[in-house]
């Protein structure tokens, strides 16, 4: 009997945390698409079927929407919404989405804190310095490339 009682309690408690800590979207924001399982969200449709998902929330629910997936809200937008959403600077910073994407900044830490000075001198250095070794493989690639994709032209010219 108590561990019915404790069973109850626990999802009770489930329950109202999830009540607390639910995603709140404001007047702004895209709608956010309804959900049948609290703290899993979309994360199962959209892992098994994402791209018939995606145009059925298009269609039912314009083109920015929002999906509860992986425990945080998360909004997609599609071509059409994309350049308003780009050009509304106080909105969205681009340097900011891609660190996030890719956080190139913390893998190349070094060479951030180069100056530009420094940088073009490793460029000349490594790069420019070796092109002369790096030609005739340059031209081999260059040739089986035209030989695979437009053919053999000896019988054109």
């Amino acid at each position: 009997m108590a561990y019915v009682e404790v069973f109850c309690l626990l999802v009770f408690s489930i329950f109202i945390f999830h009540l607390i800590k639910r995603p709140r979207i404001g007047l702004n924001e895209p709608p956010l698409v309804p959900y049948q399982y609290p703290i899993i969200g979309h994360t199962n449709h959209l892992h098994h079927d994402a791209e018939n998902f995606l145009k059925e929330c298009k269609e039912k629910y314009g083109e920015p929407f929002s999906l509860y997936v992986f425990g945080s809200v998360r909004t997609f937008a599609g071509v059409d919404s994309i350049p308003e959403v780009l050009g509304n600077s106080d909105v969205f910073d681009f340097d900011t989405g891609v660190n996030k994407t890719f956080p190139l900044t913390d893998i190349f830490k070094k060479f951030t804190d180069r100056t530009l000075s420094d940088i073009g001198r490793v460029v000349h250095e490594h790069v420019s310095a070796k092109v002369n070794v790096y030609t005739s493989r340059i031209q081999k690639e260059i040739v089986s490339g035209i030989e695979k994709f437009i053919g053999d032209c000896k019988g054109i010219c």
